[in-house]
């Protein structure tokens, strides 16, 4: 690999891109959580993983210990206090102790979407927007999140679709006013 005119060599790890690459990753975190979570000095009350990427509670006080032991074999492990992004969910535990969730964009997302005069079928396109608003009432669990991932949305959509005009602002705000019918 080259890097900055540099010839890199990967020392660790799968190689990126490789079709082998997520059978090789699968199966060490397969291997990874049968030996590693047996012998954790801590009862899960929940580990789920999607590929690589991992949530797991614990009674309170005994994340430490966890997080020592799970270090001290394989030291990649992280924690949050009070928020966690998973995959594009933003879970947070608010001070009265309810644990909500939201829509979770990396710092590096640029809301890029399909514009509408992009060669994609319309079907795409609409889809590409029912898709966005449905995914916002699945993960959102708060009505005042959900109104602001809508808001997000509606400006973001009317932004990147703009040339198609008043069709399109129809189309959203029927969308929005469906969603908007149905319960969180």
């Amino acid at each position: 690999m080259r890097y900055n005119r540099n010839c890199c060599e990967q020392v660790d790890g799968a190689a990126i891109g490789s079709p082998v690459s997520a059978v090789v990753a699968s199966l060490y975190m397969e291997f990874f959580e049968e030996e590693d979570l047996n012998s954790a000095p801590v009862k899960l009350v929940l580990w789920k993983r999607y590929v690589d990427n991992t949530i797991c509670i614990v009674k309170k006080g005994s994340e430490k210990h966890l997080l020592d032991h799970l270090n001290s074999v394989r030291p990649t492990m992280e924690s949050e206090d009070s928020k966690l992004p998973f995959l594009d969910c933003l879970l947070k535990r608010e001070s009265d102790g309810m644990l909500t969730s939201t829509v979770y964009r990396k710092p590096t997302h640029t809301d890029s979407y399909l514009h509408f005069k992009s060669h994609h079928p319309n079907l795409v396109k609409r889809g590409v927007v029912k898709y966005l608003y449905q995914r916002a009432r699945r993960v959102t669990n708060m009505s005042e999140n959900l109104k602001e991932e809508e808001k997000h949305l509606h400006k973001v959509m009317v932004m990147t679709t703009q040339p198609l005009g008043q069709a399109l602002k129809s189309y959203l705000l029927k969308i929005t006013q469906i969603l908007s019918k149905r319960k969180v």
